[in-house]
């Protein structure tokens, strides 16, 4: 039932039940060919080992083949069990063709196999001269039938993304028209259009591919503008005479606007990590749960920061103990070889700029998703993109702190550290860079601000760490025992072991973010008014 919900995009068992009873009241003979379909592409998916156990639970190896029963059951093919058997079997095979050919392309696999499957069918019963379309089928239950099925597919859809279902019942009117027109009144028109293009192609897109956002409203709209557009040329062409559209227009439509949106921005819309990392932050919104970000080195790579350890200021005769906050306090050479240190990390940092992903994380701070960002960076780089709510764990190194009393203030000249030790003129206690060593503790206020931000979220984003401080391990704890779902965006492998229920997303943070706040409905401006022009004039045309 799973996997027959894909086929409306769904992915609930109650919403397999409705797409096989929509179909039922349409065509009970696709019916029972959509349920021999699922069966083979369930069983199918489970001894191939194509797809992974979390994708065949949720019945992924299942619309293709389920498909292929539909249109068999709709075609004058539908008493002939042997040829739907073998068509099945073509069919899972062309799967694995399509798959990797399409991967490659970043391109989802839709219902490509099965549409290949059917034309070939097709095209060898022409060569035995016969034909296998015989025109639409005998509808039993008459126009009832169709607005029942139109139903309960809707039904479907909304147990998904109840908000595209509105769409593209919105849709349906000028579905209706436009495949009246097309079709001289047939009977069949209206589900033709709707069930073939319209509805999936907008309901596709924007549900999922773009996880309910508001660019996904408008990529879905221009995909199902497009898709009406192939399928009326097709109707009114000779193509018509050979094979009916079918699918075809809205795998075209999805594939364009999938691409169109990629190339614009960059992004991973093809993710279903992505997909599900969206999910989880819209439903601690929902709940009034806060969502909260960690950042490590990894976010601030892409504006030519790398890891502060690693880091080219330090010296590499200079055994890295002698950087820890005990050797700053007992050692005078040790404390200038920090000063040093702490210069030219604070110089690299002067000249860095926020990437995509510090901005992403603020536009969605601004929108109302992001309730805080606790950084384990020094380098600042967060509030020079905007961000307000952002809790530095090792503070910044802009500044240099006392101490014994713990003034903070600007950097001293350069150098002149090197001469003489740094005191604090009110109360004489050594000066220091503000940035936590190694072996310091981080301010108690500080501290509390963090645990704080953590103690009721509802999602933790961890950016770029690999969560090898004892500090962000603590936090992490506290976010699960609070209940949160913890989503790690890291190229690197974590140093600490992961929860079972953990979502990681092996991507770099200036690609992933922005991905995310697009799927968010808060992405950049200037690239989301690319999208919006560029979607339009596909519309349009």
């Amino acid at each position: 039932m799973r996997g027959l919900a894909q086929v409306a995009f769904a992915e609930r068992p109650i919403a397999g039940v409705l797409v096989l009873a929509g179909i039922a009241v349409l065509i009970p003979a696709s019916a029972v060919g959509a349920l021999a379909g699922a069966l083979a592409g369930a069983v199918a998916g489970r001894l191939q080992g194509t797809l992974n156990r979390a994708q065949w639970e949720a019945g992924l190896s299942v619309p293709n083949p389920a498909i292929v029963g539909i249109l068999w059951g709709g075609a004058s093919a539908s008493g002939d069990a042997g040829i739907l058997a073998l068509a099945l079997a073509g069919c899972i095979g062309l799967e694995q063709l399509f798959r990797p050919v399409l991967d490659k392309a970043r391109l989802p696999v839709l219902s490509a196999p099965a549409m290949a499957t059917i034309y070939l069918v097709a095209s060898v019963y022409g060569v035995f001269g016969e034909s296998f379309w015989h025109g639409p089928p005998t509808l039993p239950f008459g126009d009832a039938g169709v607005a029942a099925a139109i139903l309960l597919i809707g039904g479907a859809m909304a147990t998904k993304s109840p908000i595209a279902t509105v769409q593209v019942a919105v849709l349906s009117g000028a579905a209706a028209l436009i495949s009246g027109w097309a079709t001289g009144g047939a009977a069949l028109g209206l589900v033709g259009l709707w069930g073939f293009t319209v509805a999936p192609a907008a309901f596709g897109v924007h549900a999922v591919f773009f996880a309910g956002s508001a660019a996904g409203a408008w990529a879905g709209l221009a995909a199902a503008g497009l898709g009406t557009a192939v399928w009326v040329l097709w109707l009114a062409g000779p193509l018509a005479a050979v094979a009916p559209p079918l699918l075809v227009p809205f795998i075209l439509a999805v594939w364009v606007m999938i691409g169109l949106v990629a190339r614009t921005n960059g992004l991973l819309v093809l993710d279903p990590g992505l997909w599900a990392a969206a999910g989880h932050i819209r439903r601690a919104h929902a709940r009034g749960r806060p969502v909260v970000a960690l950042t490590g080195a990894g976010i601030s790579t892409a504006s030519g920061i790398p890891d502060y350890i690693s880091g080219s200021w330090l010296r590499p005769d200079f055994p890295a103990s002698a950087y820890s906050f005990e050797r700053f306090v007992a050692s005078a050479p040790c404390r200038r070889e920090y000063w040093n240190a702490c210069d030219n990390f604070r110089q690299a940092a002067d000249k860095a700029r926020p990437n995509a992903a510090h901005r992403a994380l603020t536009n969605m701070e601004r929108q109302g998703w992001l309730a805080a960002t606790i950084t384990q960076n020094v380098d600042g780089l967060h509030h020079a993109a905007g961000a307000r709510s952002v809790i530095a764990l090792h503070g910044e190194i802009a500044h240099v702190k006392c101490l014994s009393c713990g003034w903070t203030g600007g950097w001293p000249p350069s150098g002149m550290w090197r001469r003489y030790d740094l005191h604090c003129s009110e109360c004489s206690g050594y000066l220091k860079p503000a940035v936590i060593s190694m072996g310091e503790n981080i301010p108690p206020a500080v501290w509390r601000e963090a645990e704080q931000a953590v103690a009721d979220c509802g999602v933790m984003i961890v950016v770029g760490s690999q969560m090898a401080v004892s500090s962000a391990v603590e936090l992490i704890a506290s976010a699960r025992r609070a209940g949160a779902d913890i989503v790690v965006i890291s190229l690197d492998p974590p140093a600490r072991s992961l929860a079972p229920g953990d979502l990681v997303l092996s991507h770099k943070a200036e690609e992933a973010l922005p991905a995310l706040a697009l799927l968010l409905d808060c992405p950049d401006g200037r690239r989301w008014g690319m999208i919006r022009r560029n979607v339009a004039s596909t519309g349009t045309a």
